[in-house]
């Protein structure tokens, strides 16, 4: 029996199979050989994590030839890495429009498992931008109130800290002014217990929703803007804790 395989899994890679496929997230269960392959990817992520760096590879294959497996199989170590991990085909996305690329990475971001969301926070989901700003909160939360326990949420002392830490975090290097008030917007939403605005942010953080002028957002995440937008998601998921961010961008040739 392999490690870590539960029934529920194992079902849903049985009836994949059935139509040909296997789930993405699935297939270190079915992987055999290419070890070398792997181990050097392992290096490379420690690599890009200690020199603060990022790059791009490019990975050429025929039809059959493996290329979504090996893409599932750096998915998973990247994982065990603390590195969350984003899953992007051309096959619904156009390449050519990074907007549009933006918004289906920041949805499709996936938490490693080691990064820790707060368990008191409403949120059930470990992928997309509300669960990304939920780990940033959490990590600021504990720095201001050490237990972590929503109680701090009650004593001014926190609540100074807290909204302290949020704005020299917002105002830092590198983070994209609008980016920086929807951050100070999402914390004082925790702290008020403002769910539906709440999903105004994680909607405009996603490409969604155009503005929400209340908190300084003033623009929607538009082509000109997703780059920018982009770097401050990157930023934003260093501080939380996260090793990095890995995009896999599948069936690029679509473009």
């Amino acid at each position: 029996m392999i490690i870590g395989l539960d029934t529920e899994t194992a079902k849903r890679i049985i009836k994949k199979l059935k139509g040909g496929t296997c789930p993405f997230d699935c297939v270190e269960f079915l992987n055999v050989g290419n070890e070398r392959w792997y181990e050097a990817a392992a290096e490379l992520f420690d690599d890009i994590k200690s020199d603060n760096d990022s790059i791009v590879r490019l990975i050429n294959g025929y039809y059959g030839d493996g290329k979504t497996h090996f893409l599932g199989m750096l998915s998973c170590i990247a994982q065990r890495k603390n590195w969350l991990v984003s899953y992007v085909t051309a096959e619904k996305t156009p390449l050519n429009k990074f907007d549009q690329v933006y918004s289906e990475v920041v949805k499709n971001l996936t938490l490693p498992i080691n990064l820790k969301v707060l368990p008191w926070l409403s949120s059930q989901d470990n992928y997309g931008a509300r669960a990304l700003l939920y780990a940033l909160f959490s990590k600021i939360y504990i720095e201001s109130n050490r237990p972590g326990d929503k109680e701090g949420l009650k004593k001014q002392r926190v609540l100074d800290t807290l909204r302290f830490k949020t704005n020299e975090f917002a105002v830092s290097h590198g983070i994209d002014e609008i980016m920086g008030s929807a951050i100070r917007g999402f914390t004082e939403c925790i702290i008020n217990s403002d769910f539906n605005q709440i999903q105004q942010i994680v909607s405009w953080f996603e490409g969604g929703i155009n503005k929400v002028p209340e908190i300084g957002i003033t623009r929607r995440i538009d082509q000109k803007f997703a780059r920018d937008a982009m770097r401050s998601i990157s930023i934003i998921a260093k501080q939380s804790g996260a090793s990095g961010i890995l995009i896999l961008l599948d069936e690029a040739e679509r473009i």
